[in-house]
């Protein structure tokens, strides 16, 4: 590139010289301007150095006899400071008189600067597992915990677990709720210890056991408006709504709270042999005092598997607020279900917006969901009788009747495909204090009858087992699947 010379500006002490006209290349002047070149942009490699964490903290003491399990931490959506964390631990305990025998305890711990500090480096008890029918004594472990926060800015906390033995055999799927406050967890007594789901084997029951426990809440904004673009995106399932069983009008609460897990499931002959894992969910309209039944997510056979799952909500696309006519490409407030099915990611996804009168709405799929039909049927109801006093008492049976009225060769999916009645759940709600003495059977009209619980005091006052039956007073549980 050809620069004028710098020389025309030190002309001032310099004498002139003559030059020459002429056509020479020496005798020209050059007519060029002084211009700066552009240098090209270059990306350079570099290595950053490893992260320095200055800040661990410690949240709970561990010791190889007393492990902890499934440690989760949860943020509340309108304060970040807030953290809580949740986890099973496995403590000694003194419960049933066995010296140091093993039961498992819900344990935690809670920030309120974001992390930075948080309340005990030892942990911060919240509950025990509840009573084993088959032991009389507490479940020893507790897994698979998930904890969510809500939108009410009041701290509250919604947590489920896996309450078991060692051997997996007897469990249950337990709901607790809780406000966080400055002096740690308080235990929400009215919704207390919430079984949703339950399994035991013995001689004359076998249920499924039930893994990975996941709570999902929608916790996006219920409306956005983007400063840029000025559209705005809906989620009206985001929306809080008043708590029935709560006299404050201003103390308010998700219009659903949702739990999903997994099942080992075992099939009937007629289907194939061999096992199979399936995603089940259950929700709650009323902060979770009621439970839906649980609801099968995807129908995968003998061989067949989903697990792990997990729940997330789409917040909507946008749209224009000044034209009635537009719909969101999505819709806000749609339940999606993550999970693994043993080869590749899948999701199912409900409806839009559910009422909160009925959260669990049918649910569209992918390659890998199967549709299941489903039919629910009502019986009778009343009073039940009580045994005569005598010595010994004399037993009394109560019957009432459910009318499934179906052929399960006959029954067809929403396809109008005949597909076989492989499941049958019956709910049976009731109210007594006797719970240890009390028997169910389900009768079939034709075959052998099949005994959903077994009285664990005969009718002298004597305790048959603890193995069998519950003590007085206590939840029935939810038993499924009986072969």
């Amino acid at each position: 590139m050809n620069f004028r010379s710098f020389k025309r500006f030190f002309r001032g002490g310099v004498k002139q010289v003559r030059r020459f006209k002429g056509n020479s290349a020496a005798g020209r002047r050059s007519t060029a301007r002084l211009e700066v070149e552009a240098l090209e942009n270059r990306l350079v490699m570099s290595t950053l150095p490893a992260p320095t964490v200055t800040d661990l903290a410690q949240l709970d003491g561990v010791a190889a006899s007393n492990p902890v399990f499934g440690p989760q931490v949860a943020m509340d959506p309108l304060n970040p400071n807030t953290l809580v964390e949740v986890h099973g631990w496995l403590g000694p305990g003194n419960v049933t008189g066995a010296a140091n025998q093993i039961n498992g305890q819900l344990w935690g711990n809670y920030s309120f600067d974001g992390g930075r500090t948080w309340a005990t480096s030892g942990g911060v008890f919240l509950n025990s597992a509840i009573i084993d029918p088959a032991t009389g004594g507490p479940y020893e472990q507790i897994s698979n915990v998930s904890v969510s926060f809500d939108r009410s800015n009041r701290n509250q906390l919604y947590v489920v677990m896996r309450q078991h033995n060692t051997a997996n055999t007897s469990g249950a799927i337990v709901f607790n709720r809780y406000t966080l406050t400055t002096g740690g967890f308080v235990q929400d007594q009215a919704v207390g210890d919430k079984v949703l789901y339950r399994w035991f084997n013995s001689a004359l029951v076998n249920a499924d056991p039930a893994f990975n426990t996941y709570i999902g809440i929608d916790n996006n904004e219920p409306s956005y408006v983007d400063p840029i673009t000025g559209l705005v995106q809906t989620d009206t399932m985001a929306t809080m709504i008043d708590d029935p069983f709560d006299a404050d009008p201003t103390r308010l609460i998700p219009k659903a709270i949702y739990v999903a897990w997994n099942t080992n499931q075992r099939f009937p002959t007629a289907m194939g042999s061999g096992q199979g894992s399936n995603i089940f969910i259950a929700a709650s309209a009323d902060g979770g005092h009621n439970w839906t039944t649980q609801q099968q997510v995807t129908g995968f056979g003998p061989g067949g598997g989903a697990n792990q799952p997990r729940i997330f909500f789409t917040q909507g696309t946008g749209v224009d607020p000044n034209d009635p006519n537009v719909t969101p490409r999505v819709a806000g407030g749609m339940m999606n279900i993550l999970y693994n099915n043993g080869t590749t990611i899948a999701i199912a996804q409900t409806n839009a917006n559910p009422d909160n009168t009925n959260p669990l709405q049918p649910l569209t799929g992918t390659a890998n969901y199967i549709p299941v039909a489903a039919q629910q049927f009502r019986g009778t109801g009343g009073a039940i009788f009580d045994a005569a006093s005598a010595n010994p008492d004399i037993p009394s049976a109560t019957t009432f009747t459910i009318p499934v009225t179906l052929n399960a060769l006959s029954f067809l999916d929403e396809n109008g495909v005949p597909v076989f009645l492989n499941d049958l759940d019956v709910e049976i709600n009731l109210v007594t204090a006797h719970t240890a003495h009390l028997e169910i059977t389900l009768q079939p009209p034709v075959g052998p009858s099949f005994t959903l619980l077994r009285n664990r005091i005969d009718s002298s006052g004597n305790t048959i087992s603890t193995a069998v039956g519950l003590p007085d007073a206590n939840d029935l549980g939810v038993v499924t699947d009986i072969n």
